[in-house]
């Protein structure tokens, strides 16, 4: 009888501990061992290209949607002479509105300052479309 055994490739895998704001614990470096191979914990994961933190306040996953849109922007708006203004709409909505709303869900609950980040780009794709 043959039995299949998980294995873990040790660079690619990563371990992150939860722990609720008034349970705070201060653990930097928690190490989970599987067999031979011993994890070291991180501040921040990425699973289905979201990155969450420890503290599940997703200012990281945030930052990374903002700084992919003002780059997306900067891309859009040096070949935007050559469009009009029907035909920029399509990669605004292709490229800007599709990082917006992916797993925006995820977002729900955060509080209101975390939010205008994303309207600010909301607000800028306006501004450059009309």
């Amino acid at each position: 009888m043959r039995t299949n055994m998980l294995k873990l490739n040790s660079d690619k895998t990563e371990v992150m501990l939860f722990i609720s704001k008034d349970n705070a614990i201060h653990m930097e470096h928690l190490t989970v061992c599987f067999g031979d191979i011993n994890i070291t914990s991180v501040n921040t994961v990425r699973n289905v290209g979201v990155i969450f933190d420890a503290a599940l306040n997703m200012e990281q996953q945030l930052n990374t949607i903002c700084r992919s849109g003002y780059h997306q922007f900067r891309n859009i708006s040096h070949n935007r002479r050559y469009l009009t203004s029907d035909a920029s709409r399509s990669p605004f909505n292709q490229l800007i509105t599709s990082r917006l709303e992916y797993c925006n869900a995820l977002l729900n609950g955060l509080p209101q300052t975390s939010i205008n980040k994303l309207q600010c780009i909301h607000n800028t794709a306006a501004r450059i479309v009309i």
